[in-house]
């Protein structure tokens, strides 16, 4: 032997050092390295090494190489990157910070730094959470974002907001549980939305195009369609369902299991405690039906004669004096869709 030594790659895949020039000593000082085998195992030559005794110096040591040649992918995330990282479980406890990265052979693992002992956690699937942010995410600072949660794309999240944390239900008990947000939603600063829970599904799921305004809450297990809006500080409890294009006006709430129907406006500072029907506005401490959202009818093109025709069946379903089961019967849809929407959300109740 004239020196050579036996390096060990921990770059994934190994042969990934082939493609580095510059190599250095931890004291920064730089080497020059030929490797000579790369069929089994990294034989290399060090420049200026010649001996065996020499190369007793080396063995254990580590060899470096400069960050910026390590990082050919500007999406890959790096060891390195987590180095200092906060650790937080299933149940939103912070379990301490990454302090080292070492490979053992079967996998990966992460040195948790805590107050008492060093928590070890393997780098795999089963132990992680399964954060899934698709295209063009704009996350602003302080965005919190754990569990297994799927963003879709081009989404916007301000600061403060709190997405996928353990579930605000007393019967949860670290249940696999998930979060789905659809595409080209805007969720201002401090709204919290929560994952599903064994009781409902396990899921929370969120449609496209919503905007969630400052301080407002969507509870676990509910499922929200497509272009809602939540005012300032709205909040909505557990399991609640609400439709397309359902707007709930600043410091609403929502009790659990509620149905909202598509189109309907919920006054400010309301208490919805009851399914509204599809197009309804209703508002007060305890909401009341008050009549239908026409400004949201007419903004989606509805015609006189439509809403003429739902004006009319309103009447007949909540202004007679007889049995529900009755009055539905008794309605004339005359082919009118609102109509058939008000109609099949009552019957799904």
């Amino acid at each position: 032997m004239k020196g050579e030594i036996n390096v060990i790659s921990y770059c994934n895949p190994p042969k990934n050092i082939l493609a580095f020039t510059k190599f250095f000593f931890e004291n920064h000082d730089p080497i020059k390295i030929k490797f000579i085998s790369t069929s089994k195992s990294f034989i290399a030559k060090i420049e200026n090494i010649d001996s065996v005794d020499d190369v007793k110096e080396l063995v254990n040591k580590e060899i470096l190489v400069l960050e910026e040649d390590m990082r050919q992918d500007d999406d890959a995330i790096y060891w390195n990157d987590l180095i200092g990282c906060e650790v937080i479980d299933q149940n939103s406890r912070s379990l301490g910070k990454i302090y080292k990265l070492e490979n053992h052979g079967a996998s990966d693992l992460i040195f948790i730094k805590t107050d008492q002992e060093d928590i070890i956690i393997p780098l795999e699937d089963q132990f992680l959470s399964k954060v899934v942010l698709e295209e063009n995410i704009e996350l602003f600072s302080h965005v919190s974002i754990v569990g297994k949660t799927i963003v879709g794309n081009n989404t916007k999240i301000w600061p403060f907001a709190s997405i996928g944390h353990q579930p605000q239900d007393l019967k949860y008990n670290g249940e696999p549980n998930e979060l789905i947000i659809g595409s080209d939603n805007k969720i201002r600063e401090s709204v919290s939305i929560n994952p599903g829970t064994k009781g409902g599904g396990g899921l929370t799921k969120i449609g496209n195009e919503c905007l969630f305004m400052l301080g407002s809450h969507i509870g676990h297990d509910c499922k929200l369609g497509n272009k809602i809006i939540l005012a300032n500080n709205a909040a909505l409890a557990g399991h609640v369902v609400l439709e397309d294009r359902v707007y709930i006006g600043g410091l609403s709430g929502v009790h659990q299991f509620v149905r909202i129907g598509e189109g309907a406006f919920i006054g400010a500072l309301s208490m919805v405690t009851k399914d509204v029907i599809p197009f309804g506005m209703v508002y007060g401490e305890r909401a009341k039906l008050m009549g239908f959202n026409l400004v949201g009818l007419r903004r989606l093109g509805v015609g006189n004669k439509h809403i003429k025709e739902l004006k009319s069946v309103y009447e007949s379903i909540f202004c007679e004096n007889s049995t529900l089961q009755k009055r539905i019967l008794d309605i004339n849809t005359m082919n009118n869709p609102l109509i058939h929407k008000v109609l099949d959300f009552i019957k799904a109740e």
